[in-house]
């Protein structure tokens, strides 16, 4: 069974071509099948409890993902001004109350004030 725009390539393809694609697409769409149904059984595994090697690697891949995108950074190793804000420590709002210096923007456009 294939979708419209495998049967759209199909029907555009030489004939001689056409037994190539559609064992292409049978290759791809098992590959996908097993795929599939490793997941949910990693799934399943994960509702009942236990381990599964790839449920493991799907969690791995997670947070190396999570870590490429937000790498934390030793508080020790940042500056002052850049350390995470605490209630002891606030934001550094009084910069953006300051109406009586004009703080540059891109362009050199006054940002407010």
């Amino acid at each position: 069974m294939l979708t419209s725009h495998e049967q759209d390539v199909y029907d555009n393809l030489p004939v001689e071509l056409r037994p190539k694609y559609l064992d292409k697409l049978r290759r791809i769409k098992e590959r996908d099948a097993l795929i599939v149904a490793g997941a949910l059984e990693a799934v399943e595994c994960a509702r009942q409890g236990l381990q599964h090697e790839r449920l493991n690697r799907m969690r791995l891949n997670a947070l190396n993902k999570e870590a490429a995108f937000y790498p934390l950074c030793p508080e020790h190793i940042l500056d002052k001004d850049k350390r995470a804000f605490t209630k002891e420590q606030p934001a550094n709002t009084d910069i953006y109350l300051d109406y009586t210096n004009p703080i540059r923007g891109f362009g050199g456009a006054v940002r407010q004030g």
